[in-house]
């Protein structure tokens, strides 16, 4: 079980590399030049002359290492990035960090509620259709779940405010502080997951309860809930764990729509504003952030996995 679990934390190392490899790479084959950007960010409107331009570039360029190697830039980043340094924002001037640990905390809490939402939902519908295979109850609920995932989270977000904040005012749409203010942006990120986490919850529970050993738990004389509950439940719900952690990793992604759509305060909002404004130092910090949250999560859920199937640990 310790050899599986360390294996499984040295493999985040090289995962993590790629991802800042990608990410450094990816942001300077872009044909904007980051100093022009720095220029462009901090004119006050007249512009200099050529001549102080290009002394002003030469500056910059020597002072941010742009001057150097590529790979030797790398290096300092990744260098810097072990520290808590991911460079000083454009147009802000304040240290990425900072400004992505202010908004951070905003999208975990939304990404939890849209898991929460979509674990509840999701295996909710998954048993319901998965003890009635075959019934209409199944077919619609199904066809919900299809429709849940194919759906984009931008529309699905402007409709739900349109009919739960709007036609009928259940919902507020603004707001951090008040705690009913995260539900619709919740249902936005959390339904095309509960969708999917119902389907194949679904399919388990259908399988399983035609297994053996439910027979045998029926035989028996054991209630229904009981048999659901202690022999059919454990087993199915063991690969949904892997998809919630999956999911998780791509609500973190999903709150860079949802943010944005609910104009809520988060690191999804900051990168795009980044991004529109050609912020770099913030969109390869945010991008950084994003990744290394995802893996440490799908980490997190094998080690979790590894404790509820000890088979896993001779894997």
């Amino acid at each position: 079980m310790t050899r599986y679990a360390l294996w499984r934390i040295g493999a985040v190392i090289p995962v993590l590399l790629g991802v800042t490899f990608a990410v450094f790479f990816m942001l300077h084959v872009l044909p904007l030049d980051p100093i022009q950007v720095m220029i462009t960010q901090t004119s006050s409107g007249q512009a200099p002359s050529a001549s102080a331009t290009e002394q002003t570039i030469a500056n910059l360029r020597r002072e941010l290492g742009l001057d150097r190697p590529l790979y030797v830039q790398y290096a300092s980043f990744l260098f810097k990035g072990l520290s808590g340094d991911l460079g000083i924002s454009f147009r802000s001037h304040q240290p990425v960090v900072d400004l992505l640990l202010a908004q951070y905390p905003y999208t975990i809490r939304l990404a939890l509620a849209g898991l929460l939402c979509a674990v509840v939902l999701g295996t909710t519908f998954g048993i319901i259709a998965g003890l009635m295979p075959g019934s209409l109850v199944d077919k619609f609920l199904l066809l919900v779940a299809t429709l849940g995932i194919a759906a984009p989270s931008f529309w699905l977000g402007l409709m739900l405010i349109y009919f739960l904040a709007i036609v009928f005012p259940i919902f507020p749409v603004l707001g951090v502080g008040r705690p009913e203010a995260i539900l619709l942006p919740a249902l936005t990120l959390g339904l095309p997951g509960a969708a999917i986490i119902a389907r194949l919850t679904r399919s388990n529970l259908a399988a399983t309860m035609k297994e053996d050993f439910i027979v045998t738990a029926r035989s028996k004389g054991l209630s229904r809930r009981l048999i659901l509950l202690k022999h059919a439940l454990p087993n199915v719900l063991l690969p949904v764990l892997t998809v919630i952690g999956l999911q998780f990793g791509n609500l973190m992604t999903g709150t860079v729509i949802v943010e944005t759509v609910f104009s809520r305060p988060g690191i999804g909002r900051l990168g795009v504003d980044a991004i529109l404004q050609s912020d770099y130092p913030i969109v390869q910090g945010f991008a950084v952030v994003l990744a290394t949250t995802y893996v440490f999560v799908n980490l997190i859920i094998d080690l979790a996995y590894m404790w509820l199937d000890p088979r896993i640990r001779y894997a």
